[in-house]
């Protein structure tokens, strides 16, 4: 499912941005080819202006400046007199050719004869218009200027070869820019796609774990119930007293794990809220040792505090969600602290956080699960039996920190067990 997803996105991604990029160059080449072309032709009236002029204001003609003129504009000129063709060395063998079928295009689309007087003797008359020809493409211009007291008729060529290479090269330059961007931006829309998809895929896999790890724990005391209420009727009286204290004790151990279960539902859920008030941490700390003094001598394990010599500052934060943290933290420690250990609670200040630290005497929490006791339903393998913990608290205890934009990490405690650090902002 996740990988079809992925791939109908990438898919949408490529296609639209492709497409919006396919426009952009399209249009930047229709710009650009169109510029070449216009200036091809502004280049071309300029060399007409100029041999025209070089023509008003000469007594006679001059074959090198023709020639040179030819060779560095990429021109053919043809000049007649009248219907008398002027004849100069350097000519093209398909001058006579292409300059009669420029002429016979202008005497047959714009009704212009080269051999008729022009109407001025300042202004040349003239047209100007695109030939095509058995050897190629040419921009032509046919006209007649006065000289001296007659007239020359002049036909003037420039091949369009150069022109179009150079457009179509920048079509295919624009096409394998294209080619190569598309490329890439498969690429990219795969791996963007998969980077936004991932938060996604990530919360379905904790979901599907979630589910499957609440249906085991879930599983368990509901086995044990079922089992003793079907031996109370086959038991006598007396075995029907202990088997209604197991059901008993299950229906405390499911009551517990669903309300554990709706924190975390309201967390994920984002209904959690907080209610700010003034929250001195020697008190909490103290009040919170008070709390389990009692279960922590039944169970042979010394309480202690250590606080840091300091003035502490106040706290503005939910007490209710902090202690509902440090209680996970407490009940944590004495549950995995052997007969005749210790619990330390503490806290001190440094730099712009307040830490409280929870440490016990236990075996500890190895590298490979500092960070994955944090996950709903993780127990070690050496806690697995454990009925009491379901591996839900300390999740419930980084959400409550998270909220209070704070952190709540687990490290080796000095001399053996495991000490676990909840950090709030003040």
């Amino acid at each position: 499912m996740y990988k079809k997803i992925r791939l109908q996105l990438t898919i949408v991604c490529a296609v639209s941005t492709g497409l919006v990029l396919i426009a952009m160059a399209f249009a930047a080449m229709v710009l650009t080819t169109g510029q070449i072309r216009e200036q091809y032709e502004k280049t071309f009236q300029t060399d007409i202006n100029s041999v025209f002029y070089y023509l008003n204001s000469q007594n006679s003609i001059d074959q090198t400046w023709l020639n040179k003129t030819e060779a560095n504009n990429g021109l053919l000129i043809g000049l007649s007199v009248r219907d008398k063709e002027l004849v100069y060395t350097g000519h093209d063998p398909l001058r006579k050719e292409l300059t009669d079928l420029a002429r016979l295009d202008a005497r047959e689309q714009f009704g212009f004869d080269y051999l008729r007087k022009p109407s001025t003797t300042t202004q040349p008359d003239m047209v100007s218009f695109s030939l095509s020809t058995p050897y190629g493409e040419y921009r032509a211009a046919v006209a007649t200027v006065m000289y001296g007291d007659d007239w020359l008729g002049v036909t003037i060529l420039k091949d369009t070869a150069p022109e179009k290479n150079l457009v179509f090269r920048v079509q295919m330059l624009t096409v394998l820019c294209i080619s190569v961007a598309l490329v890439f931006l498969i690429i990219f829309s795969r791996i963007f796609i998969g980077y936004t998809l991932k938060p996604v895929e990530e919360s379905r896999r904790r979901q599907s774990e979630f589910v499957s790890a609440a249906s085991h724990e879930l599983r368990s005391p509901l086995s044990v119930i079922s089992a003793s209420a079907g031996a109370i009727k086959k038991g006598t009286l007396e075995d029907a007293v202990g088997y209604a204290d197991k059901i008993e004790s299950e229906c405390v151990r499911l009551s517990r794990l669903t309300a554990d279960l709706l924190k975390l539902a309201g967390a994920d859920a984002g209904t959690w809220s907080v209610e700010l008030s003034e929250v001195d941490p020697e008190t909490l700390v103290i009040g919170m040792a008070e709390r389990f003094e009692e279960l922590a001598a039944k169970k042979n394990i010394s309480l202690d505090i250590r606080m840091q010599e300091t003035t502490f500052p106040v706290l503005r934060c939910d007490g209710q969600r902090i202690e509902q943290a440090l209680t996970v933290l407490i009940d944590n420690a004495l549950g995995y602290t052997p007969e005749g250990g210790s619990v330390r609670i503490g806290t001190y200040v440094k730099r712009k956080y307040v830490y409280f630290t929870v440490t016990d005497s236990g075996t500890g929490v190895p590298d490979e699960y500092k960070e994955k006791v944090f996950d709903r339903f993780f127990r070690g393998e050496s806690s697995r039996s454990d009925k009491e913990h379901f591996g839900i608290g300390l999740a419930v205890a980084r959400e409550i920190a998270a909220l209070h934009k704070g952190r709540l990490y687990v490290r080796d405690a000095e001399g053996g067990g495991a000490e676990f650090v909840l950090a709030l902002p003040y």
